[in-house]
């Protein structure tokens, strides 16, 4: 087995290491300058635009004010901080002296104190509101475009000013111009060695995995999967974001981004959404009806596979024993209640069955 893997590996490292020939002369290559500094202003205050002061392609200088918010309100609001600070600390200038004289005591002192670093905090606050009201060059160079005008309304963080460094440039070598059947070509053969060196690789780990002992197999299984397939996606995703300022939204970025997502679904949501097993049914409640009593059914008032509700009548039964019992129960009481009714002599027990009928209702008989 490991001899098996040592010539997958010599057979494929031609493929990963890349062709071993070179050219003697190689051909002149296309570059391309891109700025070192490369950013995009916005205000950090929504309102609207007084002013900016630079047009597209338009030099600046580090620090140059660029663009100027509309902040009377803000300044307003500064100058009302400025004056509470300035009413805060007389009145504790005079409660302090008042309280040399012993005509206040501390607490007023301590409470005028209080005031005044409120006020001086309201002040700073505001300081720091108006100075956002500009926006500065952090660096000199050129404007690239305006995205805002003057007298328009902004939000925070909408963008105002994309700017540029043009003193220091890096360069950038462009590929091989190439015809667009070629390209095409080479884009498709580069996914094509990426799918293989996943392939390839994962399968070189699961290899490693079988041929050892288990703490061995994993180790050298999350080396093999962690260097050659997760370090150089790693890589080529750290060059990509060290070129975001030159990558320009388009529909072809659009196009890649949603095929990866694709892919990426593909392989993570899994295709089939329902398993099949077997299985048995069974009903939370269960129960089993029966006669309390020997009885005769008289009727069956449900069906099998019928819906029934808790309190509904299943079926009639009748029980000529119980029957009798009950008739000869009532006949029993009926005598009883009879011979209560006529026992005129005694006062005492007349009371009670009379007391009894207006409590119960009066026998049959009797009404």
């Amino acid at each position: 087995m490991i001899r098996q893997t040592l010539v997958i590996l010599f057979l494929a490292c031609p493929f990963l290491a890349g062709p071993a020939w070179a050219q003697s002369a190689p051909p002149p290559m296309r570059a391309q300058l891109s700025p070192r500094q490369f950013t995009t202003l916005s205000s950090e205050l929504p309102g609207k635009v007084d002013r900016i002061t630079v047009r597209d392609g338009e030099a600046f200088k580090k620090g140059e004010m660029l663009v100027e918010m509309d902040c009377v309100l803000q300044r307003a609001q500064l100058e009302k901080a400025r004056a509470s600070l300035g009413a805060a600390e007389k009145t504790l200038a005079v409660n302090q002296r008042l309280a040399e004289m012993k005509s206040v005591g501390a607490l007023e002192v301590q409470l005028s104190a209080a005031e005044v670093a409120k006020a001086r905090a309201d002040v700073s606050f505001m300081s720091a509101t108006v100075a956002k009201c500009s926006v500065s060059a952090p660096f000199a160079g050129r404007v690239v475009e305006r995205k805002a005008q003057s007298h328009q309304y902004i939000a925070a963080g909408q963008p105002l000013l994309d700017i540029l460094d043009d003193r220091s440039l890096e360069i950038e070598s462009a590929p091989e111009l190439v015809s667009p059947g070629r390209r095409r070509f080479m884009i498709v053969f580069a996914l094509a060695i990426w799918v293989y060196r996943v392939v390839l690789f994962l399968g070189i780990a699961l290899l490693v995995y079988h041929a050892f002992f288990k703490v061995l197999g994993l180790f050298l299984m999350a080396v093999e999967i962690g260097w050659f397939i997760l370090r150089p996606v790693g890589v080529e995703l750290m060059e990509v974001w060290k070129r975001r300022a030159a990558l320009q939204p388009n529909r072809r970025l659009a196009r890649t981004i949603a095929v990866v997502v694709a892919a990426i679904a593909a392989v993570a949501i899994p295709w089939q959404t329902s398993v099949e097993a077997p299985g048995v049914l069974r009903p939370r409640d269960l129960a089993r009806v029966f006669a309390e009593a020997p009885s005769r059914i008289d009727a069956v008032l449900v069906s099998v596979g019928e819906s029934v509700t808790a309190g509904q009548t299943l079926m009639r039964l009748a029980s000529p024993e119980l029957e009798f019992q009950h008739t000869a129960l009532g006949a029993r009481a009926r005598a009883q209640e009879w011979a209560l009714a006529n026992q005129s002599f005694d006062d005492e027990v007349r009371a009670g069955a009379i007391r009894y009928w207006n409590r119960n209702g009066a026998p049959p008989w009797r009404a």
